[in-house]
């Protein structure tokens, strides 16, 4: 039975924010009267409010609301959609489905259509329910909850993947949440105006919805959640009693109960999110490393130790991009080991000291708090978090950020005693003061001297002293305004190009990564020919409804048997052929790397080998030739000690030889050891190096 009743959309707006596509509706309904409907009462149970069996196949559901569709062709679409009534495949009902046949037309983005109904917080007391519940078939849709408080049509929304079967979907109110691009409400199940089943399509392409039994649930068993909301509904719960007591969520102590539970979800979590889990640990290693870490819970803890407790899971997964962080500062400020250093060839040694005390720049630190330096360098190399067996990532990370490392284990020391070597000569110091970040920071703006840590100006351009050579450096892939890096780019190839100077150096030390585009940007500068960047990105199971809302139309992927889908064709930076400049550089390139050259840095390094565009020079990067992770995944913070855990959204395959360099970064082809008289002098030993060879 074909609906006739439809209701449209008097205005419908679009919006699209960092290329990522949004709906953005403003509904404009039909008033009508309500009567309260009897049918309601008599089907309820008591936790369940429904809303639609769709029995009397009438367009009039069980709250005496009518279902309505709307398209794009308010806005120069053609796409249209129909509703029907059909016999139901397990029971005497029927269902409702939608068919949507998509049409760009005039419409300058994704093709949609949608359908639902008009509803009010007095039609049903919103206040006692806890979600929505509804059985469905077919394509991939956004279930959207329209509120009058989103005055940006930011509205909360749930994405659920497409289903060959029936499959019911439990949705949370706690569950629904805004795109990322909105201005951020707080969410009031009370504020309603409509809920809308959305769907986005292909031009020229048609699909289907089937929907049946809508119902409000009073309460939403634990058993029938995934991990994502589990965690969800614990830490509003948990978030809800903190408020209500102002508790310290940083310096909490945990239960031993609240221990296993944290370490529970956390091995949920990484099965359930990560892509590439297994890549260098089987699956019987981690579950023996979490086996171990739960016989270890035997009293209780505060988060932070809790945070060194789990350490361990996070070093043999081996991926940089998997991590977990305490994003809660304390009020107790914590006194730090006031000296910047760097390690060479396994040695500490003084690079900049902040401290009350002389102590010489270039010094070996030997001992520290009675601890030998080599003691405690191996006891905090182990705390680094590396992409497969990559060691040079160790002591550059380390080295940047010793201070914290050495608190996170040592815990917070106000007074430290350094035993050093200079010249020769070794001498004891004490009573040296511990200082805080701020009080770091001052004093090394003071002395005009940073360590090499992530820090602005990102890009710098200049010529070699002999003017033989450019030399671009770039310190993170990532604008501080939409274009700047594009910008500075062009300027760089611009000048080159008036110099006549037929050899560039590109610093990608310390360049610990950023957005993919970039990289991409700066490699088509120095090409001759197109080339390829991605084969394919792999996103799990889990997250790809979610992904692929934000992905254009053109999107081809396919679902492989590990519970992975492989993207080989859409509009994500580096998927295809990548054009190169039409007026490239094709002089000499000379490419610099240490162990902090990660990421999308490390990308750059691998497709510059592949392509044999030029010379490496340095270390190991910090990221695998063929392969990396990327991306966030949103909600992954564990309910009880607040840590979140970073949990890479995607891992992307480059193309290049899978079969070089396996679980390592590209090998340089000048390897150049540092020296730390010239690093504290200031000189730049492996800058130098590739001048020389420019010689």
């Amino acid at each position: 039975m074909l609906i006739n009743s439809l209701l449209t959309m008097d205005s419908i707006k679009f919006v699209k924010r960092r290329n990522k596509i949004s709906f953005l509706f403003l509904y404009v309904i039909m008033s009508m009267p309500f009567v309260y409907p009897f049918d309601l009462m008599a089907q309820s149970d008591t936790n369940t409010v429904w809303v639609d069996q769709f029995v009397k196949a009438n367009n009039q559901n069980l709250l005496n609301e009518p279902w309505y569709v709307f398209t794009d062709k308010l806005s120069g679409g053609g796409s249209e959609i129909k509703l029907n009534y059909r016999s139901h495949e397990r029971y005497e009902n029927q269902f409702l489905e939608a068919s949507y046949f998509f049409h760009k037309q005039q419409w300058q983005w994704t093709p949609y259509a949608s359908f639902g109904f008009k509803l009010e917080e007095n039609q049903i007391d919103l206040s006692s329910l806890e979600g929505i519940a509804y059985d469905f078939k077919g394509c991939q849709h956004a279930f959207v909850y329209n509120t009058s408080s989103v005055k940006d049509f930011a509205f909360f929304q749930k994405t659920i993947g497409e289903s060959n079967e029936w499959k019911t979907v439990f949705i949370p109110f706690y569950d629904l949440a805004q795109p990322f691009w909105g201005d951020k409400k707080e969410f009031s199940p009370l504020d309603v105006n409509a809920l809308i089943w959305q769907v986005l399509g292909k031009n020229g392409d048609s699909s289907k919805l089937c929907i049946d039994n809508v119902r409000f649930l009073k309460h939403i068993d634990e058993s029938l959640l995934t991990v994502d909301q589990k965690v969800k509904k614990l830490s509003k719960s948990i978030g809800d009693t903190e408020a209500n007591n102002s508790v310290d969520a940083y310096n909490r102590i945990m239960t031993i109960d609240d221990q296993k539970k944290d370490l529970k979800i956390l091995a949920e979590m990484l099965e359930y999110f990560h892509p590439t889990l297994y890549n260098f640990c089987s699956k019987f290693k981690l579950d023996s490393t979490f086996t171990s870490i739960e016989k270890e819970i035997k009293t209780n803890r505060s988060s932070r130790d809790f945070l060194e407790l789990i350490h361990p899971v996070f070093v043999i997964i081996r991926d940089a991009h998997t991590w977990p962080e305490i994003v809660e500062k304390n009020n107790q400020i914590d006194t730090l080991f006031p000296l910047d250093v760097k390690i060479v060839s396994g040695r500490l040694y003084a690079y900049q000291n902040l401290s009350n005390k002389k102590i010489p720049e270039g010094a070996e630190i030997i001992e520290i708090n009675g601890l030998s330096a080599s003691y405690i360098i191996e006891k905090l190399e182990k705390k680094v978090v590396v992409d497969g067996y990559i060691e040079t990532t160790r002591e550059r990370n380390l080295e940047g950020w010793f201070c914290f490392y050495y608190a996170s284990v040592y815990g917070n020391c106000t007074e430290f005693t350094i035993r050093y070597r200079y010249n020769g000569n070794e001498k004891m110091v004490s009573g040296i003061h511990g200082l805080t970040e701020k009080e770091m920071e001052l004093k090394r703006t003071k002395k005009k001297k940073q360590p090499a840590v992530l820090s602005p100006p990102f890009y710098s351009f200049n010529f070699s002293k002999n003017k033989k050579a450019a030399i671009i450096k770039i310190g993170y892939f990532e604008p501080i305004k939409q274009g700047e890096f594009e910008k500075f780019i062009d300027s760089c190839f611009t000048a080159i190009e008036r110099s006549k100077v037929n050899n560039l150096i590109i610093d990608l030390r310390w360049n610990i990564g950023g957005l993919r585009k970039f990289p991409i940007y700066l490699y088509s500068k120095i090409s001759d020919h197109p080339f390829g960047y991605l084969k394919e990105q792999l996103v799990k199971e889990s997250v790809m409804p979610n992904y692929v809302a934000y992905m254009d139309s053109t999107m081809v992927y396919e679902k492989r048997t590990d519970k992975l889908y492989s993207i080989t064709k859409a509009n994500i930076d580096g998927i295809g052929i990548q054009k190169n400049s039409d007026k490239p550089f094709l002089g000499n390139v000379f490419l610099l790397i240490d162990g902090q050259s990660g990421s999308s840095s490390a990308q750059f390094a691998s497709i510059f080998h592949h392509n044999k565009r030029g010379i490496i020079i340095g270390e190991e990067p910090a990221g695998l030739y063929s392969r990396t992770s990327g991306g966030i995944v949103d909600g992954t913070t564990l309910p009880f000690s607040k840590l979140k855990i970073h949990i890479p959204m995607y891992a992307v395959i480059l193309d290049v030889d899978d079969k070089l360099f396996v679980g390592h970064g590209v090998k340089p082809d000048h390897k150049v050891e540092l020296d730390i008289n010239k690093i504290v002098k200031g000189e730049d030993s492996i800058l130098e190096y590739a001048i020389d060879l420019i010689k």
